[in-house]
């Protein structure tokens, strides 16, 4: 039965060729087209799971809208906004400020130019971080800290935990105090700065 069914389809699409282009392509764009829009579903519902109490965490965001033009959304918060927020909702549990910068870095004849994160004290508070070495939370009480990722490290020095350690951002030395965990999200690793 399945066997006659395949051959009648078959002379079916030998006989309209146009026809079964058209189908076959149609068929192909709507199914790409499918998993396209169930990976970015999947990736609204799942965006920062990784963080420990990801449903009562929320991310400040600037919004312009110019006269004239279409909003535009933009990467940074003014750095007052923190104590604003503290202000007007004392019932937040927290509030912390990361502030991203390019700067160059030298360790030894390594150069190059990183996106570093600077970071309220109270940052392990409010975003739990997954600890591998030193203390996070002391580093970042300290001025002349430096917290890395785990893979940042392996990068830099060549090794998990380099404690002690010395990265030179535009001039000047940062101890390394902490290191984290790379963060996993979907199954891949990420480094991030911190």
């Amino acid at each position: 039965m399945f066997r006659n069914c395949l051959a009648a389809a078959l002379r079916h699409l030998v006989r309209n060729k146009l026809y079964a282009a058209i189908s076959v392509i149609g068929l192909a764009i709507g199914l790409c087209t499918a998993l396209i829009a169930a990976l970015v579903i999947r990736n609204q519902y799942t965006y920062d799971h990784f963080v420990p109490g990801y449903e009562r965490t929320y991310i400040i965001q600037t919004v312009v809208s110019p006269v004239g033009m279409a909003r535009q959304y933009v990467g940074f918060t003014p750095p007052r906004m923190a104590a604003q927020l503290r202000e007007l909702f004392p019932q937040l549990e927290g509030v912390s400020r990361v502030l991203d910068t390019t700067m160059h870095v030298e360790y030894g004849r390594q150069k190059s130019s990183e996106t570093v994160y600077w970071a309220d004290p109270n940052l392990p508070d409010v975003l739990p971080m997954a600890t591998y070495a030193g203390d996070v939370a002391a580093a970042l009480r300290t001025a002349d800290s430096l917290v890395l990722s785990r893979s940042d490290a392996r990068r830099f020095f060549g090794r998990d935990a380099p404690l002690g350690d010395t990265l030179t951002f535009d001039g000047h030395a940062r101890v390394v105090r902490g290191v984290v965990q790379d963060r996993r999200q979907h199954g891949s690793r990420q480094a991030r700065h911190i």
